[in-house]
């Protein structure tokens, strides 16, 4: 059971922490007699089934907000997209400019 329990310890992030409650939720309602046994409430297990649901959908929403169509995302892409144009062409340049200079041919 203890090896059980460090397996669902194991990792990091939100998604991992939804996934560790409702795993933990699983493992104490397939183990009740032993967590009763230790005066743990069932109830407990199951409110923590319903949260692990409920913030998985909160965190699904969460991660739509980052969609790929955001505009604030286009904008940003747009202008780092602008801006590495712009510094390929200055560093060509540079290049050209300096092709017998070794030290500002980087």
């Amino acid at each position: 059971m203890l090896n059980k329990v460090q397996g669902v310890e194991a990792g990091s992030g939100h998604a991992d922490l939804v996934q560790d409650l409702s795993d933990l939720s699983a493992l104490g309602m397939a183990n009740l007699p032993l967590f009763q046994a230790i005066n743990l409430e069932e109830d407990k297990l199951n409110k923590a089934a319903s949260e692990a649901s409920d913030l998985s959908i909160l965190l699904a929403k969460a991660n739509g907000e980052r969609r790929e169509d955001s505009q604030p995302k286009i904008t940003r892409d747009k202008a780092y997209t602008y801006l590495k144009q712009a510094t390929d062409e200055i560093q060509e340049a540079g290049k050209y400019l300096f092709w017998k200079d070794a030290a500002r041919k980087k």
